[in-house]
This record gives structure tokens, C-alpha cells and sequence, in this order.
């Protein structure tokens, strides 16, 4: 199952030059994540999977999609923001990859509600995919592109941290940034809505 999760990740990046390598990247940065957060085992190897499968979704849109992410007009915004599901429309056809199409299909998900294709958020989310999400746009932000500085990756760390509790979970971060090597303040403690409410809840009311 990992030789086929890392061909399909090979195949799928070779179809855009700033993508090359980024599955198996961003793989090895969820699957250190899952390890200091000392997640179960068959999470570890479903989040690294799903890491390497995570942008299966990219072989359903034509290449200048890819090439031009900003400068796409609305819809062709929206087939970029449907990837994550056909991610996970792929994937479920192979019954073994269930566990797997969840995570990966939830990669643009953030806590705050604001990502897609679902608009999730807070205690919807599993520890798998919040693992991802940011894993995914560490990545992401390092590669080249033609509109984006090659940052460094204390640099690109930096960038994200505002986003730390918001986009992305605390604990999730603060596991990234141990594996790259920069001190963060310590997540704060989560916080307990009155009478059971989520998080989802709350952003509803």
C-alpha cells in the first residue's frame, strides 16, 4: 500500500514544475508530526499516506490551473478548491484507502471554518487531518514559484505562526515547529464552550 500511496504521489506532482517532490515532502513532515505527537501507529502510517496521496485530485483539473494559481478567475477557482474532493472520491474506491480518503480529502480544511471543499472546523476535524493541514502549506510555502520567494524554512515557520489557533491546531503547530527546530509559545489549553457546545457550533450561533 506505501509503494502504491508513493506512486501515485510521484505521478500526480510531476503534473505542474512547482509541484515535484511536494507529496513525498509533505509526507515526511506529517508523518514526524504524528510521531512527537505520539499518535497510535496505524494513525502514523494512515497520516503519512494520506500525506502522499493528499493532491490526487490534481490529475481533474487542466494543467494551467495549477500554473496559475493567481490569476485564475472564479471558476476556475472553484475546480482548485474541489480537488480535496475528488481526492477523496478516488480514494474510496479502494475500500483498504478509507481511513486514508478521509484525511486526505480534509487537507484545506482549517479550524476556523474558513477552508474547503466542506468548511469544517474545531472538533470535526480529526488529529490526522489537522496534522496534514499544515504540513501540506509548510510545503507548499517552500517550494519555488514564480510569484513566491523560496523562504527558508525558520522563515516560512514565522509566516504561519499567526495562524497557530486560528487556520491551524496549536498542538499541530507547535509539532511542526519542534521538528523544524524553532521554539514557539506553548499552545494554551483548549478552550471549553458552556453546556457541550463545539466549536462549529459556536461559529454557527
Amino acid at each position: 500500500m506505501d509503494a502504491v500511496a508513493l506512486a501515485a504521489a510521484d505521478f500526480v506532482d510531476l503534473k505542474s514544475p512547482t509541484t515535484v517532490n511536494h507529496s513525498r515532502e509533505t509526507a515526511h513532515f506529517a508523518e514526524c508530526m504524528a510521531r512527537r505527537m505520539e499518535l497510535p501507529p496505524s494513525e502514523i502510517t494512515n497520516v503519512r499516506r494520506a500525506a502522499l496521496v493528499h493532491d490526487l485530485g490534481h490529475i481533474t483539473l487542466p494543467s494551467h490551473i495549477l500554473l496559475n494559481q493567481d490569476q485564475l478567475n472564479e471558476v476556475d477557482k472553484e475546480k482548485l478548491r474541489l480537488h480535496p474532493y475528488y481526492t477523496k472520491r478516488i480514494l474510496s474506491r479502494v475500500p483498504a484507502l478509507a481511513p486514508v480518503a478521509v484525511i486526505a480529502g480534509m487537507h484545506h480544511e482549517r479550524m476556523n471554518g474558513t477552508g474547503y471543499y466542506r468548511g469544517l472546523s474545531g472538533d470535526e476535524l480529526p488529529v490526522s487531518a489537522c496534522i496534514l493541514a499544515p504540513a501540506d502549506d509548510f510545503q507548499e510555502r517552500l517550494q519555488a514559484s514564480p510569484s513566491r520567494r523560496n523562504l527558508d524554512p525558520q522563515g516560512v515557520l514565522k509566516a504561519m505562526e499567526p495562524d497557530a489557533g486560528s487556520l491551524f491546531s496549536p498542538d499541530c503547530f507547535a509539532a511542526l515547529a519542534e521538528e523544524i527546530g524553532v521554539a514557539v509559545p506553548k499552545p494554551r489549553q483548549r478552550h471549553e464552550w458552556p453546556a457541550g457546545l463545539t466549536n462549529r457550533e459556536v461559529v454557527c450561533l
